[in-house]
């Protein structure tokens, strides 16, 4: 076993975990401090070695003061091998860098190109995918612009065609109700036509001529009604008697009056063709020249009557 100094040598020798030792206020003996510098001799590690205030001896000192000499001095001769061999390496690794630098410089550079000539490139398909990007975007407001003229369009068209559809069926129901008052007018003159010559019938069956009132006439004419009556009856009670003489104006007038019937019933049969057939179909032409020829055509042989019967 060790003794205890040897130990103390030993743990101060092999502890490379110790860097700092103080011995502040303690008192130390030769023996013990020539076995802690051989201890501090042995160990690279420690750094620092705090005496202040202990009672060293002079032999002591010497040997820890010749111990530190000796390992500094080695230390100073390790160093400086070790600096030297330290530097070539340095120049060495430092050369090795540079000309790594210089590679990496180099391939900097080319990159540089590379990445120069593909950022062009890059630029150049991006100026172009721009460039048709705003060309679609000019080609998608033309359509736009289009779209809303061809949609203005078509609703001016509707809105045109809608009034031009509504004007033309307001100038045809115009136009048919126009048709329906004149075909109205037509009729309703037709009518007044028919009325007047019936009365003036009438008035030529009694007796009165059209437009005026003849006493003188209607008593000739009660009085020629009464003698052809007796006469009748005469004829009738003695059939071997002639029968009595007519005047020829009265047989002209009962010839026309004959006439101015048949004239009438021509009217009313071709106002009955007339509504039955050329009314249904909208011609109104022939209600409207034809029929008032034909009671005009009756109302000139009434006239001819008349002055028969005043000749």
């Amino acid at each position: 076993m060790d003794a205890p100094s040897d130990y103390l040598t030993n743990f101060f020798a092999n502890n490379t975990a110790l860097e700092n030792i103080s011995f502040k206020n303690c008192m130390i003996y030769p023996c013990f401090l020539i076995k802690l510098a051989d201890g501090i001799a042995q160990n690279d590690v420690l750094i620092s070695l705090n005496l202040s205030q202990n009672f060293i001896g002079d032999e002591g000192v010497k040997y820890l003061l010749k111990e530190e000499l000796d390992i500094l001095s080695k230390e100073i001769f390790q160093t400086q091998d070790d600096y030297d061999h330290k530097s070539e390496q340095f120049l060495e690794e430092l050369q090795n860098k540079q000309k790594q630098v210089k590679d990496i410089n180099i391939l900097l550079i080319e990159q540089e190109k590379i990445q120069a000539t593909e950022l062009d490139q890059i630029e150049s398909l991006i100026r172009t995918e721009n460039d048709k990007i705003n060309k679609i975007k000019k080609e998608i407001d033309v359509l736009k612009k289009e779209k809303s003229e061809k949609l203005t369009f078509i609703e001016n068209k509707k809105n045109y065609d809608f009034k031009t559809f509504k004007s033309n069926i307001e100038r045809k129901l115009k136009e048919e109700l126009q048709k329906v008052k004149n075909d109205e007018m037509a009729y309703d003159m037709f009518n007044q036509n028919v009325e007047k010559i019936k009365a003036n019938i009438t008035l030529l069956q009694k007796g009165i001529l059209p437009g005026s009132v003849d006493e003188d006439f209607e008593k000739e004419k009660d009085n020629e009604d009464i003698n052809k009556k007796n006469n009748q009856e005469k004829t009738f009670q003695n059939p071997i008697e002639p029968l009595p003489c007519v005047p020829c104006k009265l047989l002209i007038f009962e010839l026309f009056l004959d006439l101015s019937a048949g004239v009438f019933i021509i009217g009313e049969f071709i106002e009955f063709i007339y509504y039955q057939g050329g009314f249904s179909i909208g011609n109104a032409t022939f209600g409207m020249l034809f029929i008032p020829i034909l009671n005009l055509f009756a109302v000139i042989l009434i006239q001819i009557q008349a002055l028969v019967y005043d000749f």
